[in-house]
């Protein structure tokens, strides 16, 4: 079983991994192209209907009914897998609750008799984004749950008197790409941007001038 000390571990690996892009990033000698906030590319972090997708360093309640050794608090490692008893690893990352639930379930039939598992994300720590710039508060967050790029900015406490109101995004897609796009905070508050289409996905950086 991955155990819940390490929560710590998970975590920072993942905030240097993004801090190592965020150097890289400030480091290219040719400025990133920066495309409008209407082309964004979707990520990976809900589906289709909004439900959250499991990501590494997740904390998982597993109740297995009628098989308590089996339940309990798991975490899931960086490398997106999760260890149980009797099935071993299992892919976690990308799935959904309901989704994980019946794979574990699946895999409990050669040992557990019509086995019944429920999911719940008790702890979404790869569900993290960061702010830098003129706002109010600056560096990592927590989600709890889908953001809209103006509740994030808000959540950071709001920009400072000093902002001249451009709101930069900058989003990693796939394993290699990594996009900045851009709009204003009037755009947002007036709602000309879609202001609940514009959902943050883990990993986001949000930069404001």
């Amino acid at each position: 079983m991955t155990t819940l000390p390490q929560h710590g571990l998970i975590h920072n690996l993942m905030r240097m991994t993004w801090v190592s892009v965020m150097l890289l990033i400030a480091a290219c000698t040719r400025p990133m192209a920066t495309e409008d906030i209407d082309t964004i590319a979707k990520g990976g972090t809900f589906d289709r209907v909004g439900d959250y997708k499991i990501g590494p360093g997740d904390a998982l309640a597993i109740k297995v009914y009628g098989e308590e050794s089996l339940s309990g608090d798991y975490v899931v490692a960086p490398s997106g897998m999760l260890q149980m008893p009797l099935i071993g690893f299992i892919q976690a990352q990308g799935l959904t609750q309901v989704q994980l639930a019946q794979k574990v379930a699946q895999q409990l039939r050669s040992f557990v008799r019509e086995a019944r598992v429920a999911i719940s994300v008790t702890d979404a720590l790869s569900f993290e984004v960061y702010f830098s710039g003129e706002v109010a508060t600056r560096g990592a967050r927590l989600l709890k749950g889908r953001t809209t790029l103006l509740q994030g900015v808000i959540l950071a406490g709001g920009l400072t008197e000093f902002a001249a109101g451009q709101i930069y995004l900058i989003r990693r897609i796939g394993d290699h790409d990594v996009k900045r796009y851009v709009t204003s905070y009037k755009d947002l508050l007036r709602g000309r941007k879609g202001v609940d289409f514009y959902y943050l996905e883990r990993g986001d950086i949000i930069h404001a001038e």
